[in-house]
């Protein structure tokens, strides 16, 4: 797709080459309202070739600024993660998955465990 294409084909062409921004449009801003993070920077292109840059120097600083965005964005989101965490309130996709696998096992063989099995079970949840 060369540079000075319309509007969609220049979304698609910063959507290719940054999937991370375009996967964030489509998991957190699904209502067609709100203006996605491909939009904007398509918008950002658009607003440097009208300031007179060029096709390669507008691209190269939209790339450029969305990369640094969402180093931002993955620091924030390790540091989310770690205090959660941490502060023992939540648990990740992995921990929760493993908790319902346990809680299904126990449901399913309520009848056969022991007592024994279930204070096997509390010391591990605890």
């Amino acid at each position: 797709v060369p540079l000075d294409a319309p509007h969609q084909e220049v979304q698609e062409r910063l959507a290719k080459d940054h999937p991370d921004v375009a996967a964030i449009g489509r998991r957190v801003f699904n209502n067609f309202w709100m203006e996605k993070p491909v939009e904007k920077m398509a918008h950002q292109y658009e607003m440097l070739r009208a300031q007179g840059q060029s096709k390669q120097e507008a691209y190269a600083t939209v790339s450029e600024e969305c990369r640094k965005v969402m180093r931002v964005v993955g620091r924030q989101q390790q540091i989310m993660a770690h205090e959660a965490k941490q502060s023992g309130a939540s648990m990740t996709l992995r921990e929760a998955q493993g908790l319902l696998k346990a809680v299904n096992f126990m449901q399913q063989n309520a009848q056969t465990l022991r007592e024994m099995d279930y204070k096997g079970l509390e010391t591990a949840i605890n």
